[in-house]
This record gives structure tokens, C-alpha cells and sequence, in this order.
């Protein structure tokens, strides 16, 4: 059970510390989202903190492939380089339209292009609950 513990940490930390080199990097690369009609932010707003997301999964996964108790999850098994392109097709995605404008029939593609990823690697959810559903 500690490594759950480990591999969380380690993500937490990496996303809490890079979001705030984020901050500082996106004015300087014109990643801000301005106010506008189409905006609900009031004043310009840095964005990329995909970037310390995607970053903190990367180290946390790396770190995972090196506890033992995970060891069984990274042999001859697919879903966690499934799970790495999805979120990479998924971040340079996000980072385009944080950059420049993407139209809304482009951002579904890279979300299917992401859930075909995930399904032609083989991830797969065996359990999944909706909460407040009644099973009667």
C-alpha cells in the first residue's frame, strides 16, 4: 500500500512545484488567456499547467516502473505506454489551443484520437460505478 502512497507524492509534488514555474514561464511565451466574450477570466490568466500535469504523471509513472509491487503492471503489458500516449495526445492538444485558438471539431479529434489510443493498447477499465444510480 506504500507505494500508492510514494507514487501519489511524487505526483502531487512534481505538478504542485512545476505549476508554479508555469506560471512564471507562460507570460514569457504568450501562453495567457486573455479576458474576452468567449472567457470567464477577468484579467489575463497564465495557462500550460497541462504541462506540469503531464510532466508529474511522466516522473510518477517512472517512479512507479521501479517499485516492486508494480513490477507485474509494467512487464509484457501495453496499458501503461497506452496510458502515456493518450495523455501526450491529450497535452500537445491542450498546449495548441493554449497557444493559438483550436476549433472545437479539432479538440474531439485529439479526444478521439485519444480514447483510440487507450482502446488499440489495450486499457481497460474493469470496474466503473456511477455514483447516485440505482442497480435494481
Amino acid at each position: 500500500m506504500a507505494g500508492y502512497g510514494i507514487v501519489g507524492g511524487v505526483a502531487a509534488i512534481v505538478t504542485f512545484v512545476l505549476t508554479f514555474a508555469m506560471r512564471r514561464l507562460a507570460p514569457r511565451i504568450g501562453a495567457m488567456a486573455l479576458p474576452g466574450p468567449r472567457s470567464v477570466h477577468t484579467r489575463p490568466t497564465p495557462s500550460l499547467g497541462g504541462a506540469a500535469m503531464f510532466v508529474g504523471l511522466l516522473v510518477a509513472m517512472a517512479v512507479a516502473s521501479q517499485i516492486p509491487q508494480f513490477h507485474e503492471m509494467f512487464v509484457d503489458n501495453s496499458e501503461p505506454l497506452g496510458l502515456l500516449l493518450a495523455a501526450a495526445v491529450m497535452f500537445v492538444v491542450g498546449a495548441i489551443d493554449d497557444l493559438r485558438e483550436v476549433s472545437p471539431p479539432a479538440k474531439i479529434a485529439g479526444q478521439v484520437l485519444t480514447g483510440s489510443v487507450l482502446s488499440l493498447l489495450g486499457v481497460t477499465m474493469l470496474y466503473f460505478s456511477v455514483p447516485f444510480a440505482s442497480y435494481e
